[in-house]
């Protein structure tokens, strides 16, 4: 049962003006995609969602060929005959997927609504054809409408067909399913175009008074058998062209009451079980007919208790397209007005129980730049809240809702984000929780992914949002101060690197855009301050050097016009490199290393590049081929580059394969500018161990230890996230996910340092760095080894307040096109670890797994001779948990490390050589 519908995405502000508005602001908590396969024409069509009060979400739609869920994934009845097939998928409240139901037959099947009772009950509405299948014994035989009910574990209860009478020639077409508190459906029918001529009957109930039908509602019991029929005729169709009884909305409250809203275009008679009603008659004046709105109230019964409609008097066309009800029995009303002589706009109408109108509100172009209404829901406050369409700066159409206060007069506009915001065909209602959390369904027509929220990016399909009210938000932008005025000016552009903007009262932080300049943080409500913690090298802050404070008072609201100007010390030479490996040393295999020569100073500058390898690898080749090559030494010439730009050189090395396992290989990269001011980033080393196989999606750190002296001098700690697309075909988008420790790590000072590809990053307001790799295309490892490879690297420094025995956990998520996200491996860095892990020295090749462990460990090293070695546990202090002495076999050879008994935290497993050397691996115990 949708009581409040809350049609509201997330979450980026369009307007900056003003102290704060109230608007209806939300944190994204779980995106759930409905997708196509990648290499299928085919796609998914029309979802549909609902939301019970325990939090479950519901979502139906149609598909062709197949179709990928959390849930599961579904092919087609009749596989690759352009058919259409319907589905239906439960999430929990944490959105993991509870079932999976296919609605399908020989021929096309379409979901056209879903929703739910307070018990739980599913009922979806649609099209069959003969041979639709709902399990295994019910098959349809007949093609037309069915509503169908499912339990709360998805089991198929019954399927009831929507027959109709003989004299039916037209064809019929959907808008909605509602039910109220105790499983009544009301469905609500209508005819294409003029209608669905002589409609006699539906499922045995007489149509009262058979004509010309353009819409009606069908109520069914909780077990499925109709009840009566409400119809909504039009004698004299005169209509604008393009314009019918599409503009018709139903609500349904608790008790089963019905309000049909709609959009009247000459006289129109509601047949009901009371009899006929009479609406829309012409202007008794000028025998005219003007477009306008009406409201009618039809009781539990089918009768018609109230009817009203806008005055036929003036020449303004007004399309009433949604209605709404709150919790107190109060009728929203929502739309849109035209006119030749004043400017188009919405208007919102609020009506009490009894009719009376408490107020009417417009709200005209440009000030609410409209060109279409959509939906209108309440939210459990009062606030309507209306999406509607609208243009971007490039004139592609743009999905968007306005906020209003609860008396229709203020509002804030928010837009659905997303670099291609005209692929965004259309998006669903959606449904609210009894917890007040919203359920979204936003949908994609192209190949080309869309960024919502947390920038998990699916392609052509629909995704369910999953949003949470309990959020404040602080606005703003960052700017390129380039007269160094401390004013930001009309011609003054966006800052062209993402800026990390802090919230210092408590661990939030977000970055700007390079291409608008604009950041939110989600907050927490009380008092707060947000600055730039670090600004970039050889630049000033100027506007808002001091910060900003402020006090959220309440959830939902958004403190905004929070600027800061970045002003360029001029004529600061500067340059950086970064060395960066694509995989692992693999003894016999090429490794493609990056080297990226970064302006980050504010003159335009040239120079020489030189790579060297360790003397262990053989020089392979590179690209652009070196202006000089010798050895394992290549060196290039680079000229006029300007600040903000970046050179890359890819360099492949290779370890012969008479170099032993567990080989110690150091490369490095320099770069020598004339005047360069900071030689500390002129130089670059890579340290690698030589192996004979590796997972190429892992997560490597710098430092995997960290000494008081080291945090003080404000060691940065340089992440690289690696990955290799395994699959068959090609992978068009990468995403890589990862939440950061904010207590642990200064957030601030985050940099994206060098990656594989053109790719750009964000940290969300809840810590979570997302790094996008758009049109990517990976080749599968088995068509290009190197080419299927790729890395991102990034920069950040830990927080000063680290003590010894704390650790910096980390692990990635990386996600390939439309598969679920794939973890990396656990990395940790421990600040001073006295007598834990030890200096690698030369020692077996072994690895430990599973990692993180419950009750054993495996640890599998290759040992060079047949000897005793001892195995030793440490705890986070370097205090021994567990020793024992082993008989090793020479070669490869496994021994099981027993972790029961062992306090859930970080450990380190140390295997020691008869000579003394040994290594050591961070294991985690749950």
């Amino acid at each position: 049962m949708r009581s409040f519908r809350i049609f509201l995405y997330a979450l980026l502000l369009a307007g900056l003006a003003g102290a704060w508005v109230q608007v209806a602001a939300q944190r994204i908590e779980w995106l759930r995609p409905h997708i196509k396969p990648p290499t299928r024409q085919q796609g998914v069509y029309s979802s549909f969602t609902a939301a019970d009060a325990d939090g479950n979400s519901y979502v139906a739609g149609t598909f062709e060929d197949s179709l990928i869920t959390y849930a599961g994934r579904l092919y087609e009845t009749t596989a690759f005959n352009n058919q259409r097939d319907g589905f239906m998928v439960k999430y929990d409240a944490a959105g993991r997927g509870k079932w999976l139901r296919q609605i399908g037959g020989p021929l096309s099947e379409r979901i056209h609504s879903i929703d739910v009772d307070a018990a739980g009950n599913v009922y979806v509405f649609g099209e069959n054809s003969v041979g639709t299948r709902f399990d295994a014994t019910t098959v349809l035989s007949y093609t037309g409408f069915f509503l169908a009910k499912y339990d709360p574990s998805g089991q198929f209860q019954w399927v009831q067909p929507v027959e109709h009478g003989d004299n039916l020639t037209g064809s019929m077409e959907y808008h909605s399913i509602e039910v109220d508190a105790v499983g009544n459906c009301y469905l609500q029918l209508r005819g294409p175009g003029l209608g669905f001529p002589q409609l006699d009957s539906i499922n045995g109930v007489a149509v009262p008074q058979p004509g010309t039908i353009n819409t009606g509602i069908v109520k069914f019991s909780p077990t499925g058998q109709a009840q009566w029929v409400v119809t909504l005729t039009e004698e004299a169709p005169n209509r604008p062209a393009g314009r019918d009884f599409s503009f018709v909305r139903l609500a349904v409250d608790a008790s089963g009451e019905c309000y049909l809203a709609g959009t009247l275009t000459d006289t129109v008679y509601f047949n009901s079980t009371a009899g006929r009603v009479v609406m829309g008659l012409p202007d008794p004046t000028t025998g005219r007919n003007y477009t306008r709105g009406f409201l009618v109230k039809i009781s539990p019964a089918g009768t018609v208790l109230r009817r009203s409609e806008e005055p036929n008097a003036a020449p303004l066309s007004r399309y009433l397209s949604s209605v709404a009800l709150d919790k107190h029995g109060n009728c929203y009303l929502g739309g849109f007005m035209s006119s030749a002589t004043s400017p188009s706009g919405m208007f919102l109408t609020k009506l009490n129980a009894a009719g009376t109108t408490i107020w009417h509100r417009t709200h005209q172009y440009p000030e609410l730049p409209a060109w279409q209404i959509g939906d209108l829901s309440i939210t459990s406050e009062g606030r309507p809240v209306v999406s509607y369409m609208t243009y971007d700066s490039l004139n592609n159409d743009l999905l968007a809702v306005a906020t209003f206060d609860t008396v229709g007069l203020t509002f804030s506009n928010t837009y659905l984000p997303g670099a291609n915001h005209s692929s965004v065909e259309r998006s669903q209602p959606i449904s609210t929780d009894a917890a007040g959390n919203f359920f979204v369904i936003t949908e994609n027509w192209t190949n080309q992914a869309q960024a919502v929220g947390p920038a998990y990016i699916y392609g052509p399909g629909s995704t369910l949002v999953k949003l949470n009210p309990n959020v404040a938000q602080l606005t703003g932008r960052v700017y390129l101060d380039a007269n160094a005025n401390g004013q930001r000016g009309a011609g003054e552009l966006p800052f062209p690197r993402p800026v990390i903007v802090s919230e210092t009262q408590r661990p939030y932080a977000a970055t700007s855009s390079p291409a608008t300049g604009r950041f939110t943080i989600f907050a927490d409500t009380g008092a707060y301050r947000i600055n730039l913690p670090q600004a970039p090298a050889y630049y000033t802050v100027g506007q808002g050097a001091a910060g900003y404070t402020g006090h959220l008072r309440t959830y939902g609201q958004t403190d905004t016009a929070r600027v800061f100007g970045l002003a360029p010390v001029a004529n600061r030479p500067d340059v950086r490199v970064t060395l960066t490996p694509y995989g692992g040393a693999r003894r016999g295999f090429a490794n493609r290393y990056r080297a990226r020569v970064e302006n980050i100073g504010t003159t335009t500058v040239g120079g020489q590049l030189t790579v060297t390898f360790d003397p262990v690898l053989a020089y392979v080749g590179a690209i652009p081929a070196p202006t000089q090559q010798s050895g394992t030494s290549a060196t290039w010439n680079f000229g006029s580059l300007a600040p903000f730009a970046t050179r890359d050189f890819d360099v492949s090395a290779t370890p012969p394969l008479n170099v032993a396992l567990g080989t110690v290989v150091n490369s490095r990269a320099t770069v020598a500018v004339a005047g360069d001011l900071d030689a500390t980033s002129d130089v670059d080393s890579v340290r690698q161990t030589v192996v004979g196989s590796w997972d190429p999606n892992d997560l490597t750190v710098n430092y995997t230890s960290l000494t008081p002296a080291q945090i003080a001098a404000n060691t940065p700690l340089d992440y690289i996230v690696r990955f290799q697309y395994l699959g068959n075909d090609t992978a068009f988008t990468v995403v890589i996910h990862d939440t950061l420790a904010a207590h642990l790590l200064r957030l601030g000072t985050l940099q994206l340092i060098s990656s594989s590809h053109n790719c750009w990053w964000n940290l969300l307001g809840n810590n979570s760095l997302v790094v996008r790799f758009d049109n990517i295309n990976l080749p599968a490892r088995s068509t290009s080894a190197l080419g299927s490879m790729g890395f991102v690297r990034f920069r950040v420094r830990p927080r000063a307040t680290l003590t010894p025995g704390m650790h910096i956990p980390n692990t990635a998520h990386i996600v390939f096109d439309y598969n679920a996200p794939l973890a990396t491996n656990p990395v940790t860095t421990l600040v001073q670890m006295p007598n834990g892990l030890v200096a690698a020295e030369p020692a077996a090749v072994w690895h430990l797994y599973p990692n993180p462990a419950t009750t054993r460990a495996t640890l599998t090293p290759e040992m060079p001779t047949a000897s005793t070695v001892t195995v030793t546990v440490l705890d986070a202090l370097g205090r021994a948990a567990r020793t024992e002495t082993v008989a090793a076999s020479a070669g490869p050879w496994q021994h099981d490390v027993v972790t029961a008994g062992l306090a859930p935290g970080l450990y380190a497993v140390r295997l020691t050589l008869p000579g003394g050397a040994s290594t050591s691996r961070r294991l985690v115990v749950r």
